[in-house]
């Protein structure tokens, strides 16, 4: 399926020159113009901020409040009553995400809230590369090992173990909890994991982030050869969401208070997911 019309009348993208537009308007777009097959593989890629609501709502079940307990993170492919409506139904999720709601009825989940976070997760990488499609599976086994190679390169600098951090068991993580190199020996096939250890080492939290969204660019950039195909939508998708979250960070906050809250984050987790209003990247 090609997408002329739709790819013709998106905003053209540029880092100098952002766009200002709502990304929930872009999501409805997106949904309207693609077939249903196209739409499926689409969710996934908002699948990531209703894992993060999910996990909320099952906090706030366990009587569990935090800074964020007024957060719904967007854009999802659930609206709020839409999402608790499917909670209570146990029905009409993702089989992922079924799995990992029995699973916690039945009390069958660590106890450690950051552990069953990192099982959603885990779950979700799980299900999206074994849907065949082949610009999701090369997405997302870059972005699950580029993750990991970060979180790993965060619990040394901050002592935080390994196992505990990691999303998955492959070779990338038997090799980054064995390697005591500090490239974890994998600087040949990932180069960048040097200037990613120098920013954490550093406390450049701001520069860290904005280094590992170029490499998410860089690779859905490298994915989308034929501009009209649904690649080519996904990879517009992810890049209007990540220039669009820094637009309005830095409307917010300056530089210097980002660098504060990303090391507030860094300092007292592995290296969760991005705040709050964020991209699907």
């Amino acid at each position: 399926m090609q997408y002329y019309y739709l790819m013709s009348s998106l905003p053209d993208l540029s880092p100098e020159e952002p766009v200002l537009f709502e990304i929930g308007k872009l999501v409805r777009q997106i949904e309207e113009n693609l077939v249903p097959l196209d739409l499926k593989y689409f969710r996934y890629l908002l699948y990531r901020n209703d894992n993060k609501n999910i996990m909320h709502h099952l906090r706030l079940t366990q009587g569990l409040r935090d800074a964020s307990h007024l957060i719904f993170y967007e854009p999802a492919a659930y609206a709020f009553e839409e999402l608790e409506d499917h909670l209570k139904e146990g029905e009409k999720l993702p089989a992922y995400m079924q799995d990992f709601l029995a699973a916690f009825h039945r009390d069958e989940l660590p106890t450690d809230w950051r552990l069953r976070e990192n099982i959603l997760k885990e779950k979700y990488y799980q299900e999206a590369l074994s849907l065949g499609e082949p610009f999701l599976k090369a997405y997302f086994t870059f972005k699950r090992n580029l993750k990991n190679i970060l979180s790993a390169l965060n619990a040394r600098q901050y002592g935080f173990p390994l196992a505990d951090v990691l999303i998955g068991e492959d070779d990338l993580t038997v090799q980054l909890q064995s390697a005591t190199q500090s490239d974890f020996g994998l600087g040949r096939e990932f180069p960048f994991i040097d200037d990613l250890r120098q920013y954490i080492e550093e406390k450049a939290f701001v520069k860290l982030e904005q280094t590992v969204d170029r490499l998410l660019l860089v690779a859905v950039q490298d994915l989308a050869h034929d501009r009209f195909s649904r690649a080519a939508v996904f990879a517009y998708f992810i890049e209007a969401s990540l220039m669009q979250r820094w637009v309005h960070l830095e409307e917010k906050a300056g530089l210097q208070e980002l660098e504060n809250m990303i090391h507030r984050i860094v300092t007292e987790a592995s290296w969760p997911e991005h705040w709050h209003q964020e991209g699907a990247a």
